[in-house]
């Protein structure tokens, strides 16, 4: 350790806690340890109290001769008031026999204290040669920072500037807070090693306080947070630079060190690097903006595309220049084209037949609609023609019309349901008057069949006329019967409903017609899979449902001469919430023709001679007046009909 320079100020000039010895000679021995050039000034004095033999190398002093010299004779042109600022500037150093030096100096107060200060030195082809050496570095820098917005994300970004300043300012501290939307303070949210004894969050007011670049240096005035931590952690300088613009702060770049002193133009790097994160910031939230915009379109298109796929019309999207750009699946369907057939096709090409669509399509260039082409007829691929309603709609933007949309809904299976609707209407009619018919028609069959009946008893069994008269009163009583018939399908069915066994019911049916069975040489059989198949019925309607079926069954085996006749009961599925119970009537006869099955239970539909054709059409209305339902099996060797009943709640 150096010794007790003799050249000691004057007490009176010196802090008091280095008046001893022992004080002394510490503080020369750090002094002098220091290998860039020092003075101790006293500023109001503004006198040299000490220098460093670094310092005195470079201006060939001695320590007799800079000890209680004026700083003013050593810094000439007002040197020392530059340097009151805080910030590196370029000075001019005098110096003893030798011309005078241009250096970059740069003061700061000691702790606690506003009078005594230290001022560090550098010759200035140092510090530009050093200048020159980080020059690359600089450049690469720069050209790095041109290319941020190709990093991934922000937080690269902020990650990427921590770095590169920790490296090109070997600082020791480096860090970036960012604003909270959801709270009035900053967050750190990337930082050197070292920087964590800086604070986690800082209050948002400290943005408006340091509203710029702004560098704090040991013994300068604390004005934030920040500078309380820097200060209690023995910084030497602590540099901020503010996010954002001047309307709107997002965050905080904030370079510190223990040791080192901040280089001469710090607040500008900082605020280049401020700048290029702002930047980035923007960019990113630009970017995010625009990705939850097209996640949007691309939610709000797909269900566009889902709704036009699954729509029933066929859709035909027109260029302006009435040119197909696509069609949906319903338009392949409907006209016979693929999409990939008709894209860039004259429309014209595609929808052949009527003559009234290509003048909508040149209202709709002009931006005018035309809701309602009805009564055309179109061809599909195949030549088939088709009826159709046609709507052509304009798609404009900016007043432009920018595509054209020709809807076209398939009318022919309204145009059935018209002509279906129209001959229900004239059955309607029809059955009315037949009605009305079979009623005034029964009497006189009834006084003629009196009439025949009166003759034939006064007119002996030889007569050849009697056999004539037999014939007679057949017909008679078969157009009877068939009146009967009309009259009952004419009528409105209203059931009575009550709670009834349903095997009861058919083993009754069964003894009745065992007679006759056994006479064409038919044998029934009767099978019920419930206890007591309870069913919510008519049963005199009922009854006449099951003597019709198996009425035909009996008629279809005595043609053969002989057969099997099966009654079944059983189980059926739940229809809604009520359980069914199935009869099934079965026979081992020739089957119904196929051209007959489709419509069997249609009026006048029969497949015997002297059959009326209104047994099964009567059934089925009196089964589905039960809300129930009768369906068929019949193939070359048998008939099964299925009569489909509800279940009473009770059962």
């Amino acid at each position: 350790m150096t010794p007790i320079s003799p050249l000691t100020p004057k007490k009176q000039n010196w802090p008091a806690r280095l008046l001893d010895a022992e004080g002394l000679n510490l503080f020369w021995g750090i002094l002098n340890h220091l290998p860039t050039p020092t003075l101790i000034v006293d500023t109001r004095a503004r006198m040299v109290l000490a220098a460093n033999s670094a310092f005195m190398k470079i201006s060939a002093f001695s320590f007799m001769d800079i000890s209680g010299r004026s700083i003013d004779a050593l810094l000439p042109d007002e040197g020392l008031d530059k340097l009151k600022l805080g910030t590196p500037v370029e000075i001019v150093l005098m110096r003893s026999s030798r011309p005078p030096q241009k250096v970059i100096a740069q003061m700061q107060f000691m702790e606690g204290s506003d009078q005594f200060a230290i001022l560090e030195i550098q010759p200035l082809e140092e510090f530009q040669q050093f200048e020159l050496q980080n020059q690359g570095l600089w450049l690469r820098t720069i050209t790095e920072a041109a290319a941020l917005d190709e990093m991934p994300n922000f937080e690269a970004v902020v990650d990427w500037v921590v770095q590169k300043l920790h490296s090109l300012l070997a600082a020791e501290f480096v860090c970036v807070y960012h604003a909270e939307s959801s709270v009035p303070e900053l967050r750190r949210i990337a930082a050197t090693e070292e920087a964590a004894l800086l604070p986690e969050r800082i209050p948002s007011t400290d943005l408006i306080r340091l509203g710029d670049a702004q560098v704090w240096v040991q013994g300068k005035q604390v004005q934030t947070e920040l500078h309380t931590t820097a200060r209690m952690h023995n910084l030497s300088y602590l540099c901020s630079a503010p996010l954002g613009n001047a309307n709107a702060h997002v965050g905080m770049l904030v370079v510190g060190d223990r040791e080192k002193q901040p280089i001469a133009r710090l607040p500008l790097v900082l605020q280049f690097f401020s700048a290029h994160l702002t930047a980035a910031h923007n960019y990113f939230l630009l970017v995010d903006e625009l990705h939850r915009q097209i996640s949007n379109l691309e939610r709000q298109l797909a269900v566009k595309d889902s709704v036009v796929e699954s729509v029933q019309d066929g859709i035909l999207l027109v260029s302006p220049q009435l040119l197909v750009t696509g069609i949906n699946p319903a338009a392949e369907w409907l006209l016979g084209y693929g999409d990939w057939e008709v894209k860039d096709q004259p429309v014209e090409s595609v929808l052949i037949g009527s003559d009234r669509i290509f003048p909508a399509l040149q209202n709709a260039c002009q931006g005018q609609p035309t809701h309602n082409i009805s009564g055309v007829s179109l061809h599909r691929r195949n030549g088939q023609a088709f009826p159709a309603h046609v709507r052509v709609l304009p798609i404009v933007r900016e007043e432009q019309t920018v595509a054209i949309a020709v809807i076209i809904s398939d009318i022919s299976e309204h145009e059935e349901i018209r002509a279906h609707s129209q001959q229900l209407e004239h059955r309607a009619l029809l059955g009315e008057f037949t009605a009305i018919f079979a009623h005034e028609v029964r009497n006189p069959i009834n006084n003629i069949s009196t009439g025949i009946q009166l003759v034939s008893s006064r007119m002996s069994p030889d007569d050849p006329n009697f056999e004539v008269l037999g014939r007679m009163e057949g017909d008679c009583q078969r157009l009877n019967h068939l009146m009967e018939s009309v009259l009952t399908f004419s009528r409105t069915i209203e059931p009575k409903l009550e709670t009834m066994d349903i095997s009861i019911l058919l083993r009754r049916i069964l003894d009745r017609w065992r007679p006759r069975m056994s006479r064409v040489n038919v044998e029934a059989f009767f099978q019920s899979e419930i206890a007591a198949p309870m069913v919510f019925g008519d049963a005199r309607m009922l009854e006449q449902v099951f003597t019709n079926l198996i009425s035909n069954a009996v008629d279809a085996l005595g043609t053969r001469g002989k057969g099997t006749i099966a009654v079944k009961i059983s189980q059926g599925s739940m229809v809604g919430n009520r359980p069914q119970i199935v009869i099934t009537v079965s026979d081992d006869g020739p089957g119904i023709p196929e051209k007959v099955r489709e419509h069997i239970f249609e009026p006048f539909v029969t497949t015997k001679s002297q059959g009326t054709g209104l047994g099964l059409a009567i059934t089925k209305r009196i089964v589905t007046a039960h809300r129930g339902s009768i369906t068929l099996n019949s193939f070359p060797g048998g008939t099964m009909f299925f009569v489909n009943l509800p279940a009473s709640e009770e059962a």
